[in-house]
């Protein structure tokens, strides 16, 4: 798993680049043999006041073959996000833009009669902003609202939608031993009709993060969840509900 990056810090601000690829080969199901790409690029730029950041992810893999696809499907996602903060004594506040693209690869492939992974190619937009306060000194507690128009533009056939997406959250490290980065909330996800998708809405809990326990400074245990709704392929589902839960131990040498 190759990976090359650089940073640029120039006064307050930064820039950074980085790349990994991941090569997989089988020795008997040669079929499955793949590789996959990541790319990032950041800046960070620290004005008097606010802090502007730019965020782009490129990623270029295939999902494990499973239930859903009898083979590993070729997926291209690009998401791009841009932000400006800025922190006053306790209080803070974050509002940006975020632009997610989701292609399949190959798009003739069929995954009914008359749909193919084309179809399913999507555009996501998303405005958020969130409202922070500092109530101890490492932590915060903060209130998000997220607002996303998902539009699946070679096709009319699967159901374009929009969410509303409050939560509530705290990160920081509230003791020595405690990091934690944590929200929930709700979601209302309205889906346009169709004759041919289902376009049942979504109404319901979600939430995402985690804990990182320090056991000693070589050794963390972290615990991860996530509740979250997902595109499907499937054509009597328009989407999923993935529920989560991690557990990892990490120790230095």
């Amino acid at each position: 798993n190759p990976s090359a990056g650089i940073e640029i810090p120039f006064k307050k601000n930064k820039i950074s680049i980085d790349y990994d690829v991941g090569i997989f080969l089988y020795g008997t199901y040669k079929t499955e043999n793949h590789i996959d790409q990541r790319a990032r690029a950041l800046a960070e730029i620290n004005l008097t006041d606010y802090k502007i950041k730019v965020e782009d992810v490129l990623r270029d893999y295939t999902n494990r073959a499973s239930d859903e696809d009898s083979r590993r499907i070729g997926m291209f996602n690009n998401n791009m996000r841009v932000g400006i903060g800025a922190e006053f004594n306790k209080l803070g506040f974050d509002v940006g833009y975020t632009n997610i693209i989701n292609t399949y690869r190959p798009k003739d492939d069929l995954i009914y009669q008359n749909v193919s992974y084309e179809n399913r190619d999507r555009v996501t937009n998303i405005m958020d902003l969130s409202v922070s306060y500092r109530f101890l000194p490492k932590t915060t507690l903060f209130i998000e609202t997220d607002l996303g128009f998902l539009h699946y533009y070679n096709s009319s056939l699967p159901p374009d939608s929009w969410y509303v997406q409050p939560l509530v959250g705290i990160k920081g490290r509230p003791t020595n031993k405690i990091l934690t980065n944590a929200k929930a909330g709700f979601r209302y996800q309205s889906y346009d009709k169709s004759n041919i998708y289902n376009d049942k809405d979504f109404t319901g809990f979600v939430a995402s993060g985690g804990l990182d326990y320090l056991l000693t400074k070589d050794d963390t245990l972290n615990f991860g969840f996530e509740r979250g709704v997902y595109e499907s392929l499937y054509q009597n589902m328009n989407y999923y509900n993935a529920n989560i839960l991690s557990f990892n131990y990490t120790h230095k040498f």
